[in-house]
């Protein structure tokens, strides 16, 4: 488990910590975040989205690892809204606010 309390809050986070967090899928691991900020639309629409995924875990992870793959080649962070998405979705990511 990895907890953490924030003021504020970016997807770009993950996409620098994509490494990180692909050991932490690999051990059964979730991620919880306090965030004190409100987060950008762009991010608020990703969590919005991964919420909604949630009955297909499996299928989320999956997905999840192609975002940390691609992540890994491209640090321009194009794939950081990906990631949040799809952590939420595999039920890998809480956010409370």
């Amino acid at each position: 488990m990895y907890y953490r309390a924030t003021y504020t809050f970016s997807s770009s986070i993950l996409a620098d910590a994509a490494k990180g967090i692909d050991g932490l899928i690999d051990n059964g691991g979730e991620m919880r975040l306090i965030i004190g900020d409100v987060m950008s639309k762009e991010d608020y629409s990703a969590l919005e989205e991964g919420d909604s995924y949630k009955k297909y875990e499996k299928k989320c992870i999956e997905m999840l690892r192609v975002s940390l793959s691609k992540s890994f080649e491209n640090k321009l962070y194009a794939h950081r809204c990906e990631i949040l998405q799809w952590m939420v979705g595999a039920k890998k990511l809480e956010i409370k606010f």
